[in-house]
């Protein structure tokens, strides 16, 4: 997606001309896969490899384990791990995190492929629910600088943003985010920034999520945010809630949004 920007116009045309030097008519693009032509689906991996080079693309394969059901179809390990996650978090401010664990552990039994399948769709929706929120976020430029670090603050009442402020989800928007500005930047400094991502998580209650994404080009994979987070809503008197294990997550009171964003710049 980032490679190919596929957040702008240009983005999708270039993807368009990728799909049209591999060969694949977009007819068979625009089916689901357990529906492709057998030869087409035998001959795409061969394709995309020798294409990979030109398009300046890497890490399109990846090692996996895959299960199959009987005479049903095959299901890769990454599949199941992202319906898994759409079914304990993907779904609205009614969404019921207790009965979401239950789910959860349904569509891990054998005997419940056919739930399976439609939590792999519901992955499906989320990913396109959080592609479309990127997409919005960076076209409208809402990523901006604080000097230490880029942050963004997505506003209440935006549509859907419920679906989109738990915990996993959250951060896969924020890592999304960071890179789709990068790769849309001029500035070098971009991919040496820490991103923080404000989103509202229960406005009846007036709370918002605060995630912290260490700079992408700091290859350690460790993430000091979560102190900083910790130091700021003490040196601000911020109004918090420490609902996660990861540290890198907080809830603070959306009023306390500013303060805090302006804490967190001295700070850093």
């Amino acid at each position: 997606v980032m490679k190919f920007k596929l957040f702008s116009i240009k983005g999708e045309r270039l993807l368009l001309d990728f799909l049209a030097d591999l060969g694949i008519p977009l007819i068979e693009c625009k089916q689901k896969y357990n529906f492709m032509d057998s030869k087409i689906k035998e001959e795409v991996p061969k394709a995309i490899e020798a294409k990979m080079e030109k398009y300046n693309l890497d890490e399109i394969f990846h090692n996996t384990f895959s299960c199959q059901f009987g005479y049903q179809h095959k299901y890769a390990a990454a599949d199941i791990v992202q319906a898994l996650c759409a079914t304990l978090e993907y779904g609205d401010s009614s969404f019921d995190s207790k009965q979401a664990v239950y789910n959860g552990l349904d569509i891990l039994s054998r005997d419940n492929a056919t739930k399976l399948s439609e939590a792999i769709e519901k992955a499906r929706e989320q990913n396109m629910a959080i592609v479309r929120m990127a997409q919005n976020i960076l076209d409208s430029k809402q990523i901006l600088s604080a000097g230490p670090f880029l942050y963004s603050v997505i506003q209440e009442g935006t549509p859907n943003i419920s679906y989109l402020s738990r915990h996993s989800t959250i951060k896969i928007l924020a890592h999304f985010l960071q890179q789709g500005h990068i790769s849309n930047s001029r500035s070098r400094k971009a991919a040496d920034l820490p991103l923080i991502l404000v989103a509202p998580v229960d406005e009846k209650a007036g709370l918002s999520v605060v995630v912290g994404i260490p700079p992408f080009n700091d290859k350690t994979r460790k993430n000091f945010l979560g102190k900083a987070f910790e130091q700021t809503v003490k040196n601000t008197q911020t109004r918090f809630l420490i609902d996660y294990w990861d540290s890198s997550l907080i809830q603070i009171k959306t009023e306390d949004r500013s303060k805090f964003l302006d804490g967190l710049m001295g700070l850093l």
